[in-house]
């Protein structure tokens, strides 16, 4: 993000967050759908052996950390900014992203209990890497100074929950589960300057 992204970021509300929202969920769904089938990632979490539900579970993991990053993503750049019309704008997206999957699997006919669970979870994930954050945040800044410290959490949390608190499947998957986070908030940012041009 250049210089001048970044002032607009703080200074020019994105235009239809509810369009913005679409977007960053259609980007995380393919991302995640992307990790899920790669070869190798599959390989370190044993797939061959998971049962199909157990699989599912994985994706959905997957899926929850990206949507919660992209939350907590706008909810760092709504505390960053001075400007109420911006911040009003910020928080807006973010509960339209929070919104826009269950939304998308009511459209598509889901059973509204599994549409239920799904609103829960994201909240549930968005509360869980707050906390997170704010029990070692002082670490995180001493270790690291990215604007967006969620990066860290969030993918140290997700891989947590997809490896099921395994400590040997949770090391081989965190780098690239790192790496795969690092590379969604590009993605994210990259959208957003496109709803701020």
């Amino acid at each position: 993000m250049s210089i001048i992204d970044k002032i607009k970021s703080v200074i020019i509300p994105p235009k239809n967050p509810e369009e913005l929202a679409r977007a960053i969920i259609d980007k995380i769904t393919n991302m995640s759908f992307g990790l899920f089938k790669d070869r190798k990632f599959r390989e370190m979490n044993n797939f061959s052996k998971l049962e199909i539900t157990e699989q599912d579970r994985i994706f959905n993991e997957i899926l929850v950390t990206g949507i919660a990053l992209s939350i907590l993503t706008f909810d760092t750049l709504e505390n960053r900014t001075k400007n109420e019309r911006i911040k009003g704008s910020y928080s807006e997206i973010q509960v339209e992203i929070a919104s826009r999957y269950p939304n998308w699997l009511k459209e598509l006919g889901g059973e509204e209990n599994n549409i239920d669970s799904w609103r829960d979870l994201i909240k549930i994930r968005v509360g869980e890497y707050e906390k997170d954050f704010k029990e070692n945040e002082n670490e995180i800044k001493k270790r690291s100074d990215t604007p967006l410290p969620y990066i860290f959490v969030t993918a140290i949390g997700g891989a947590k929950h997809i490896s099921r608190s395994n400590k040997k499947i949770m090391d081989k998957i965190f780098k690239p589960f790192l790496k795969w986070n690092i590379t969604l908030v590009d993605e994210i940012l990259k959208i957003m300057q496109k709803y701020l041009s």
